[in-house]
């Protein structure tokens, strides 16, 4: 074979005459297809290294992502406001989704290097050297690499939806900055009433939002309205945990109370977030109907003045 000598490869000098001879005689003997095949087999492993770069790229990029989120989680854990706690739960969600994705990168990752180690030990042998398995490879690196740009696409996809989840949050976020400072009732204040004080915020409120208050009495307030009657159930919970929820008994209690003053609905104003699964089902299968104004529609009621007709339609 001739050898190009402006060439920008060279052969390896050897300080061994005998392996600089075996070299000479090697390049010597080589034809068109010798060299094709070398430049084959070095492609190859090129491919596939190319591939391994860029899923490790991916990879991190999952990783960085899922950090931020991370510090997002963190920085609001032990926050009650309702932002902060709709922002902890929307990294909390997204940090879920990102350890999926970090997990099958990571997966694809492994995949490609192991296949490009398997490529690397297969240089110099036989063209003909374990041909199933080589043919195994290629499919290996032509799936990995389909399944990238889809990979891709479902990072982008999450980081959207983490957008729009964000959103709403910053729309709160502003009403709560314009919040009327004289009549507001900051939630942190209303956690640490006691529950005559939380009765009396509640009918200060009912008030201002033009009802008159007919009669009370401990927990109930029957309120009327131009020709609107109705009863408000107060449930209240002293510096309440994050996950406490209204029960059965809270239900209940408020249904016989309107049943007692022959209410067909009573409504239940609650500064705890949740309802537990058995009073829920009570709500729907027992009379008189539950309507509910529970912690974070308190916040926007009392707090940042949001009217309550906005929040039930109760009245």
């Amino acid at each position: 074979m001739i050898i190009d000598r402006n060439a920008g490869v060279t052969p390896n000098r050897y300080q061994s005459q005998p392996l600089r001879r075996t070299i000479g005689k090697r390049i010597g003997r080589a034809d068109r297809d010798d060299m094709l095949q070398a430049l084959l087999w070095v492609s190859e492993v090129r491919i596939a290294d190319d591939l391994v770069l860029t899923w490790r790229r991916f990879r991190q990029a999952i990783e960085r992502e899922k950090q931020e989120a991370q510090l997002r989680r963190d920085k609001t854990r032990w926050q009650l406001d309702q932002v902060t706690v709709l922002a902890h739960e929307a990294a909390d969600k997204l940090l879920k989704e990102l350890a999926d994705e970090v997990l099958e990168a990571g997966q694809a990752l492994a995949e490609c290097e192991q296949a490009l180690q398997a490529l690397r030990n297969r240089l110099g042998k036989s063209p003909h050297y374990e041909q199933d398995r080589l043919s195994d490879l290629r499919t290996v690196l032509s799936a990995l690499s389909d399944q990238l740009p889809t990979a891709k696409e479902r990072l982008a996809a999450l980081l959207t939806m983490d957008i729009e989840r964000l959103r709403p949050l910053a729309e709160l976020e502003q009403r709560q900055s314009q919040a009327p400072i004289e009549t507001s009732v900051p939630l942190h204040q209303i956690d640490d009433m006691k529950q005559d004080d939380f009765e009396q915020v509640i009918r200060r409120a009912l008030e201002r939002s033009g009802y008159h208050i007919v009669s009370a009495a401990p927990k109930a307030l029957e309120v009327a309205r131009e020709a609107f009657n109705g009863i408000v159930f107060c449930d209240h919970a002293r510096r309440p945990a994050s996950n406490q929820s209204t029960g059965v008994e809270q239900i209940a209690a408020a249904q016989r109370l309107a049943a007692e003053r022959g209410y067909s609905s009573v409504l239940v104003i609650s500064n705890l977030r949740f309802i537990s699964h058995p009073a829920h089902r009570l709500t729907e299968s027992r009379e008189p109907a539950v309507e509910m104004i529970q912690r974070f529609d308190l916040q926007r009621w009392l707090e940042w003045g949001e009217p309550l007709n906005d929040l039930v339609v109760w009245a």
